[in-house]
């Protein structure tokens, strides 16, 4: 047989003052003649009424700031790359000005994190952030990949020389009855050009430009004697098409040099070059 007392036990500290009362509970073990067999148990436990147990502290959470603000950035990413593969005429400059949006979105999520949940702990997903930095810049670079070379790969560079060669053909045409001329090279450069679009000497646009440069023959005593030989060359490519952007003139002892870049330099009498023509003084 079990039996169960409960003892209230009180103690006086220095001060006479009366403390509260611990609580003993003690079992023991009695056989049939009622006497205690032995003791089971002995202690001091508190009342549970006076002392309740406290109940756990729950877990703080782990909010992790920068993954919606970075998932934004992917999507729009993709998006500008898919519509530029299907309409290369999309400005891809004016698209990307629109980025500082995703640093006000990543504000915007700190402080709503840090209000909503204050409670959790907040931390920062560098990883992610730098994860989708290097991700949004190869849909980028792939993205303008292929319009690079759609506008600047072989075909322009095929076009390019095919109009020098043919440019170069019409100025020597030109300069024949001048005389004198020792070597024309010409520079065809375009702007930008389509794969599928032609470009003729004729329909050069405004943003390509043609170099033009004459080396004449001999010696010249005098830079009068050179301006006068350079008005003539100029008169003579005033009739030549296409209309060259910049001419540069040089004797063959490389004494005299002329460099013309306006339509209004093109179109000097000889006194007029001989305030702008370079000699080699000058040049050293």
């Amino acid at each position: 047989m079990w039996n169960t007392e409960v003892i209230a036990m009180t103690e006086r500290n220095g001060y006479d003052a009366v403390q509260e009362p611990e609580i003993h509970r003690v079992s023991w073990r009695t056989d049939e003649n009622g006497d205690p067999a032995s003791e089971v148990y002995g202690g001091t436990q508190p009342d549970s009424a006076s002392a309740p147990v406290p109940a756990p502290s729950r877990p703080k959470r782990v909010r992790r700031v920068g993954m919606f603000t970075m998932g934004i950035a992917l999507i729009f990413a993709g998006i500008i790359a898919l519509l530029y593969m299907f309409f290369p005429d999309l400005n891809l400059v004016s698209a990307i000005k629109y980025s500082p949006v995703l640093l006000i979105l990543l504000g915007v999520e700190i402080l709503v994190s840090g209000v909503i949940f204050r409670g959790d702990t907040i931390k920062y997903d560098f990883l992610s952030m730098i994860v989708c930095f290097f991700l949004i810049c190869a849909c980028v670079g792939v993205s303008a990949v292929y319009p690079m070379i759609q506008y600047y790969g072989p075909h322009l560079r095929h076009t390019e020389e095919v109009l020098s060669e043919e440019a170069a053909d019409a100025y020597h045409q030109a300069l024949a009855q001048v005389g004198g001329v020792r070597s024309v090279w010409v520079d065809v450069s375009i702007d930008a050009l389509s794969a599928d679009e032609e470009l003729t000497l004729s329909t050069l646009r405004p943003g390509d430009t043609v170099q033009l440069s004459v080396g004449l023959l001999g010696e010249y005593p005098s830079k009068e004697a050179f301006c006068e030989k350079a008005a003539g060359i100029l008169q003579a490519l005033g009739s030549a098409q296409p209309q060259a952007d910049r001419v540069t003139i040089e004797s063959g002892d490389s004494q005299y040099r002329l460099y013309l870049s306006t339509p209004f330099e093109m179109d000097f009498t000889a006194d007029q070059l001989m305030e702008i023509v370079e000699t080699e003084e000058s040049v050293g």
